[in-house]
């Protein structure tokens, strides 16, 4: 029973596969260097993927070790974050992640929201409300809106498929399907650790991987989980890192290659989104509107609401229905700012309360 059972999720995991790339081909266009421009490039990209960074079981501090490294050395690197690990406020943590978050040498992407090695697999509704959450912690908690998604170990299935489409931010997902190559990306990543250990104890084998891939693809991904590496290992990684550089390899992170892929090229925000209005539905419902924001070189991906200046949700459109489960007295004011393809934000727009010009009551 259970073996028929295996295949039949199997059967159902294929097709979604193939449903997958079909739907990234138009929603997301070429895949890689070699689609756009025919020629290989000369030289991979190459993307750091550090998996687990979490408060708990995996000490975080494995992690600043080695994005310390990766700082020294002037390279990117990627980390994998659960969403639920930022609730539980552990001083030291959130600390270490609010001095790498917001740096454009570090990436930070959704890893999964409890860590679990199965989460994400079936139940649809849990699964987009984990994409959701995991967003919104890290806009709440560092105004960090990430891009990239990556699952934990062994989740990801059809309905994960199906959530990652339905999400209008996240735009890239490394190393998945099997077998497609859709988003520029390996479809497998090259092991920084040897076997089980979880160490990159072997130079000369990396050297070797790197020698062996680096004519053949565009990007190479090498992943790793720093938090079980002692310093033997960060040396080895430090070699590794200088034996890279001197093959003229080029360091990215996923969101950032996703643009050089699809020519994203914005260095301004968006406009600010204009004219506010707000209109009572209930003693505990607001309603607001707004007119979009402008963005010519690379277009309003979403907006993010504030009430009384704390964050509270993020939209793709231009209406929203706040229903707090509280009463919305004349002191509570929104804004509303724009974010776009590129993660720039614009500034906030003017302030408007319930008591003060622009509302519909």
């Amino acid at each position: 029973m259970q073996k028929n059972r295996n295949h039949t999720i199997w059967i159902f995991a294929v097709i979604a596969f193939a449903v997958l790339s079909l739907s990234f081909a138009l929603r997301h266009g070429p895949a890689g260097d070699k689609a756009k421009t025919g020629k290989q490039a000369t030289t991979p990209y190459v993307i750091f993927k550090f998996d687990d960074l979490s408060d708990r079981g995996t000490p975080w501090s494995g992690f600043k070790a080695i994005t310390d490294v990766c700082k020294s050395k002037g390279i990117k690197c990627t980390l994998g974050i659960f969403g639920q690990t930022l609730e539980r406020r552990d001083t030291g943590y959130l600390k270490y992640v609010g001095t790498i978050i917001h740096d454009p040498d570090v990436e930070i992407w959704m890893h999964g929201y409890n860590g679990a090695a199965d989460e994400l697999l079936g139940d649809p509704a849990y699964q987009s409300w984990a994409f959701a959450k995991t967003r919104w912690n890290l806009i709440y908690y560092f105004d960090y809106l990430p891009r990239t998604f990556s699952p934990h170990w062994k989740s990801g299935d059809s309905c994960t498929v199906k959530a990652f489409l339905a999400d209008p931010f996240y735009l890239t997902w490394p190393l998945y399907p099997p077998g497609e190559n859709f988003k520029g990306l390996l479809n497998s990543p090259c092991q920084l650790e040897s076997g089980d250990t979880h160490y990159p104890d072997d130079l000369d084998r990396l050297k070797n991987n790197y020698d062996t891939c680096a004519s053949g693809m565009s990007c190479l991904i090498f992943q790793g989980h720093p938090w079980a590496w002692d310093d033997a290992a960060r040396v080895v990684f430090s070699q590794f890192v200088d034996y890279m550089k001197g093959k003229g390899a080029r360091f990215t992170t996923f969101y950032e290659y996703y643009k050089i892929m699809h020519q994203i090229k914005d260095a301004t925000g968006p406009s600010v989104p204009g004219k506010l209005r707000l209109t009572r539905n209930t003693s505990q419902s607001i309603r607001l509107s707004w007119n979009p924001s402008a963005d010519p070189e690379s277009s309003v991906d979403g907006y993010k609401i504030y009430r009384n200046g704390v964050f509270v949700d993020m939209v793709p459109g231009t209406t929203y229905t706040d229903a707090p489960g509280m009463t919305l007295t004349d002191a509570v004011n929104y804004q509303v700012s724009a974010v776009n393809r590129a993660n720039l934000v614009s500034a906030k727009c003017q302030a408007v309360s319930l008591a003060g010009s622009g509302i519909d009551k």
